[in-house]
């Protein structure tokens, strides 16, 4: 996570979610990646060991090895979360 100067205040406002991994509706797993040029991607992570990076609106993106690690590290945390939760709280969450 970003430190608390002048970049990691502007993460933390304008995308509060970045590297926080969030449940939506269904029980899914994602979160937001800021690249190098300050673009927000959406990540999903589908209990697959693979993370699945939204750029629809963008040309390309571009990611420093810090970002990668980071990802790296998200899809196992990911995994960890999916394989922990019980049949009841995977019932909790609508087909």
């Amino acid at each position: 996570m970003a430190e608390k100067n002048g970049l990691g205040e502007f993460l933390e406002r304008v995308y509060p979610e970045h590297g926080k991994l969030q449940v939506d509706e269904k029980g899914g797993l994602h979160t937001i990646i800021v690249d190098e040029e300050m673009d927000g991607f959406t990540c999903r992570f589908n209990y697959d060991g693979c993370v699945e990076i939204d750029t629809d609106e963008y040309s390309h993106i571009a990611l420093d090895s810090n970002t990668l690690h980071r990802l790296a590290n998200l899809i196992e945390e990911a995994e960890e979360i999916y394989k922990n939760r019980t049949q009841e709280e995977w019932d909790s969450f609508p087909d």
